[in-house]
């Protein structure tokens, strides 16, 4: 079993061993622009709503978001959700898309929305079988750091209307 914290730029050691574990992995966030600096800087916003899996105190997934207050309900924003490869296909990343729609905010949460390159297909196919829906796509919007450029897929979790 593993245990859920709310991360913020405190747990950064958290992540350099992760990214250590996993450098290919690292690697290609921060071919579409996810660097160890912008993250921890992302964590030290007031609008962050980050989460962290540990298991015997060592970080096993995350996911990096926003909580996004509109009217009378909110909405979340994932920017990374990440499982460590020795812990993939055991349901940790589904825990987490779990603990976004469940955790008790101060007001319904109404979605959850994010952006993943079309040439992603492990993630693509994790986020449908998650009930994502695609919404719509970004034309050439990820530029990959060799200059290529992706298209991002846009999709969806209603979680009420």
């Amino acid at each position: 079993m593993s245990d859920l914290i709310v991360i913020d730029s405190k747990n950064i050691n958290s992540f350099k061993n992760l990214i250590k574990k996993n450098n290919q992995d690292f690697k290609d966030f921060e071919n579409i622009g996810w660097s160890l600096e912008q993250v921890n800087n992302h964590l030290e916003k007031k609008d962050n709503r980050s989460y962290g899996l540990f298991k015997n105190d060592d970080l096993i997934g995350f996911v990096v978001g926003n909580l996004i207050k509109s009217d009378n309900f909110y909405e979340y924003e994932i920017y990374i959700i990440y499982i460590d490869t020795q812990y993939r296909k055991l349901g940790y990343g589904t825990e987490l898309i779990n603990i976004i729609a469940d955790f008790p905010y101060n007001f319904p949460l109404r979605k959850i929305t994010l952006e993943v390159s079309e040439e992603n297909k492990k993630a693509v196919n994790f986020y449908k079988k998650n009930k994502f829906n695609l919404i719509g796509v970004r034309k050439n919007y990820y530029v990959i750091k060799n200059k290529k450029k992706e298209n991002a897929l846009i999709f969806e979790k209603l979680i009420y209307d």
